[in-house]
């Protein structure tokens, strides 16, 4: 089940001499494994939570995943995230800017998964983001929507949000969250304007 979201990360550091270009590239691997790690989890808790979101992942051309709660990293006031190929497993790690993903007002804390359909899909979001309630690039399923298991314009959406419930940072597999009512919910795509990170990108 794990073998399309399994993370190749290999960190091999071979050090002969101290210099700022080998401590920049060691940040750069420490970021990128934390951000690989954070979806890694993301997924695990939305597939446990919603069912039916593993059937998208399956038909999924590629997805993004964001957060907003659980990165320790500060130079995105938005959040951050990754965009995936899933047969290829090439990646961009995007940045959010201060207005991150519109989810609503008084939202500060939240983790999102974008599944995208096709190459095209995928391509648009990464050079144009998404906006609510456009054509190909916003509508969507709208919430509790019995026909969980489509795409909706190329793409899926999903949400969390630390306003709903009480939520524990401790313990692994992401958030551990507490209440009677589900953690994530599938929405209609939201806006967002993802941009590239030049600096995690670099080779």
């Amino acid at each position: 089940m794990w073998s399309r979201i399994a993370v190749m990360v290999t960190l091999c550091i071979s050090i002969s001499s101290f210099s700022p270009s080998l401590a920049e590239n060691d940040e750069q691997d420490r970021e990128r494994q934390a951000i690989d790690q954070m979806a890694e989890d993301v997924l695990t808790v939305l597939f446990r939570e919603i069912d039916s979101s593993y059937a998208l992942f399956e038909k999924a051309y590629g997805y993004a995943v964001f957060d907003k709660f659980s990165l320790s990293l500060s130079n995105s006031p938005g959040g951050m995230g990754v965009l995936v190929e899933i047969d290829s497993g090439n990646r961009q790690y995007l940045d959010l800017g201060i207005g991150g993903i519109s989810l609503g007002l008084g939202v500060r804390q939240y983790q999102a998964v974008f599944f995208f359909e096709a190459e095209d899909d995928l391509l648009a979001f990464a050079s144009k983001g998404s906006r609510a309630g456009t054509g190909g690039q916003g509508s969507a399923l709208e919430p509790d929507s019995e026909d969980e298991e489509t795409f909706a314009d190329g793409f899926a959406f999903y949400y969390w949000l630390s306003d709903e419930g009480t939520v524990s940072r401790s313990g692994s597999g992401g958030p551990q969250h507490v209440g009677s009512q589900p953690t994530w919910k599938r929405r209609s795509v939201p806006t967002c304007r993802p941009r590239l990170n030049r600096r995690l990108n670099e080779d």
